[in-house]
């Protein structure tokens, strides 16, 4: 059996306010379904019972429930972005910044039950290809780290490869926590690795 993959690709659509409605509570009964259910026992019935719309109402928006969980996961994750919208002044700043965003998705409640009851939903953003999220981080942080380049130390590499090594291991260390729980039960210890990590890696 094939492990359902993400596509987060909705139709397009005009949006009035009535729709954005719609669209608000589809959006919050789906979250609500994948975090109480799981997404195996998540249906489009069941999403638009309690969003209190047809299903083809929700239908005209997704196509099936793979594709509700990868935008409801991926409107979860993306203001998670706005961590990086200022530039930082030094290295250590922004290796600050982004041990806040790890910790900022181990305590997402929505990828937490990702993770916890259907993990083979992220397998496809882990060994074949990014996501929306993960493309957003990897711009974002190439621009800053080219811009910091310009007044900081930094390793003399392509900002987009820089950025790319920093957001898998950010996303390693926040979606793998389980395993390093099982080497050492204590969070203080891996934010401090990972520290180190984005430190040594980042500094020439």
């Amino acid at each position: 059996m094939k492990t359902p993959g993400f596509s987060s690709k909705s139709p397009q659509r005009e949006h009035t306010p009535d729709e954005m409605a719609i669209d608000q509570a589809i959006e919050k009964a789906a979250r609500d379904s994948l975090i109480r259910n799981g997404f195996s026992r998540t249906t489009i019935a069941q999403v638009a019972r309690e969003a209190g719309v047809s299903r083809p109402t929700v239908y005209a928006r997704y196509h099936n429930v793979t594709q509700l969980a990868a935008d409801t996961l991926t409107r979860e994750l993306l203001p998670l972005a706005q961590r990086l919208q200022t530039v930082p002044q030094t290295v250590e700043e922004l290796v600050k910044i982004l041990v806040q965003a790890a910790h900022d998705l181990q305590q997402n409640e929505l990828l937490a039950a990702m993770i916890e009851r259907d993990p083979q939903l992220l397998q496809t953003y882990q060994f074949q290809r990014l996501g929306r999220v993960q493309t957003r981080f990897i711009d974002l942080l190439a621009q800053i780290l080219e811009q910091m380049s310009r007044n900081t130390e930094l390793r003399d590499e392509d900002p987009r490869v820089l950025a790319a090594i920093v957001v898998v291991s950010v996303q390693t260390a926040a979606v793998q926590q389980n395993i390093f729980r099982a080497v050492r039960d204590d969070a203080d210890v891996w934010t401090k690795q990972l520290e180190v990590l984005l430190k040594e890696y980042l500094l020439p």
